[in-house]
């Protein structure tokens, strides 16, 4: 996917009480999220409400993972956002722990998402971009649902409902992580590899 930060950066001017915004791209190779960092009445900015609104006009991956409110951004000489002077990155945001159990299919989801995202979440209601997950990434996850549970994920379903319970149901839906106890035997040359 092709990602504009201009883009990003003008349908957050257009959010209610944000004066001005700067999106950057952070981390490395397919743990690259965007970062929002928005001045403007910092006592009326709230990052979930931000990203709402952004949902409603953006697809999923253009939607920042992390916002910093500021009151101003720190400008150069020539009137332009000077990058090195912002804030250094915070941990990514997380949503407010769930009250509920784990289901068994949450549960097992766990391992692949720690595996994918290196991190693992600390409840149901994560949100696998909010976490640093990107296209690639979600891709990466199906690829990994389908070869461990056999279940075929599309990946828009990961943009549509990116907590990691959402998913969960999602898997349940289509038929829910299943064991599978394979035993490859040696084959003689020229034969398929058989499962038992």
């Amino acid at each position: 996917f092709r990602v504009e930060p201009g883009e990003v950066e003008a349908e957050l001017r257009a959010e209610p009480h944000v004066r001005d915004a700067v999106v950057v791209i952070a981390g490395e190779a397919e743990h690259r999220r965007l970062v929002a960092y928005v001045a403007g009445e910092r006592e009326r900015l709230d990052g979930e409400t931000l990203r709402q609104g952004l949902q409603k006009r953006l697809p999923a991956y253009m939607v920042p993972a992390q916002f910093v409110m500021m009151g101003e951004l720190p400008l150069t000489a020539n009137g332009k956002v000077d990058r090195a002077r912002l804030p250094q990155l915070p941990d990514f945001a997380v949503a407010a722990p769930s009250e509920r159990d784990w289901t068994p299919t949450e549960s097992a989801l766990v391992l692949l998402w720690s595996d994918v995202l290196r991190s693992a979440p600390q409840h149901p209601d994560a949100d696998f971009f909010a976490c640093g997950g990107n296209s690639l990434l979600a891709m990466q996850l199906a690829a990994r649902v389908r070869a461990e549970y056999e279940v075929d994920l599309p990946i828009a379903r990961i943009f549509e409902t990116p907590r990691l319970g959402d998913i969960a149901s999602a898997i349940d839906a289509f038929g829910g992580p299943r064991e599978v106890d394979t035993i490859l035997r040696p084959a003689p040359p020229g034969d398929r590899l058989l499962s038992f």
